[in-house]
């Protein structure tokens, strides 16, 4: 089946026209007036009556009365149609206009919700990107303080290298000048030194009594934290602990050991001939 190509026709403009076809097809009114008279029967003489003349008259009257009512009657039929036609635009205009509405009025909210939206996100980047300087700050102060901190570290392990080296050197002075000591009265002094325990030595002295030159005097030296400490000491001594106390009062000197070695030997030697 074919769809039809005839507009729509309004319920309004159909029951209208449906009014205006149903005057136009209605019966013209009979002329129902009697004109006949009394003198209908008495006619003049040689002529028609006069009741047929005026009935002529009145029927062609009639005619041109009934026909102006037929033009009067299609003339305000086409009318209506025209104004229903006007009118059933006019509503289909005017439908037209609720759905522009309503689209500019879902348009209007979706454009709201929209800018609400790109409120919150502006809102929300803003709070990132002030997040994000602060985190940046943070990192810059931590980064300069790291590098203070690296930098004071620097200085102070540039000093310890630089105290350490002096110590080395000093040490290294001390023990060239124990070496030469040893080296030159080992033999005359009888003097024998031999590493016990770390930072541990025994100091042994022979050729202190003519008569018998092997027999030994020994004593235990050991270096610590607080200075030089001495033990087992074969024979006891009662000067021991006076060359101690010198001796730690400048062990880094290079005359302090040689001074007390000589001292302990001359001690030694006090007791064997006692």
């Amino acid at each position: 089946q074919q769809p039809s190509t005839h507009p729509a026709v309004h319920p309004r403009f159909s029951f209208d026209t449906k009014m205006a076809a149903a005057v136009m097809a209605s019966p013209a009114r009979t002329f129902d007036f009697d004109y006949r008279s009394p003198a209908r029967g008495s006619p003049l003489p040689g002529g028609a009556g006069c009741d047929d003349l005026l009935e002529e008259v009145c029927t062609a009257s009639q005619l041109r009365i009934s026909q102006w009512r037929k033009d009067q009657h299609q003339a305000l039929y086409l009318e209506a149609q025209r104004g229903m036609q006007d009118v059933w635009r006019e509503e289909s205009a005017v439908d037209d206009l609720k759905a522009d509405l309503e689209m500019v009025r879902e348009l209007t909210e979706a454009a709201q919700q929209f800018r609400v939206e790109g409120t919150q996100l502006g809102q929300a980047l803003l709070q990132s990107m002030e997040a994000s300087q602060q985190r940046a700050e943070v990192a810059t102060r931590t980064r300069d303080d790291l590098r203070r901190a690296h930098a004071d570290c620097l200085q102070e392990v540039r000093s310890e290298e630089k105290l350490l080296r002096e110590k080395k050197q000093a040490a290294g002075a001390q023990l060239t000048d124990i070496e030469f000591f040893l080296a030159r009265y080992s033999r005359t002094l009888g003097l024998d030194i031999s590493r016990v325990a770390p930072q541990t030595v025994r100091v042994t002295f022979t050729l202190l009594d003519e008569a018998q030159p092997s027999r030994e005097s020994s004593v235990v030296l050991s270096l610590a934290a607080e200075g030089y400490t001495a033990y087992d000491c074969q024979p006891p001594v009662p000067e021991l602990e006076a060359l101690l106390c010198k001796l730690n009062e400048d062990p880094s000197s290079a005359t302090a050991l040689p001074v007390f070695v000589c001292g302990l030997r001359r001690a030694f030697a006090a007791a064997q001939s006692n």
